[in-house]
């Protein structure tokens, strides 16, 4: 799945690198925010899938 490999590739960079989107290149302070980034992202495809979405 492809959560699970980004989820493996966080914890294998460095802590000092800033977790980044791996989509759309975003930047993040922290992990938590990347994942509620992801999870918007996909709420959005599903909105523009369904044709839902304004935008």
């Amino acid at each position: 799945m492809i959560v699970d490999y980004y989820l493996q590739k966080e914890t294998m960079s460095s802590s000092s690198e800033p977790p980044m989107c791996e989509e759309c290149g975003a930047v993040f302070v922290t992990v938590e925010e990347l994942h509620e980034h992801r999870e918007a992202e996909r709420e959005d495809k599903k909105l523009r899938h369904t044709g839902l979405d304004d935008g």
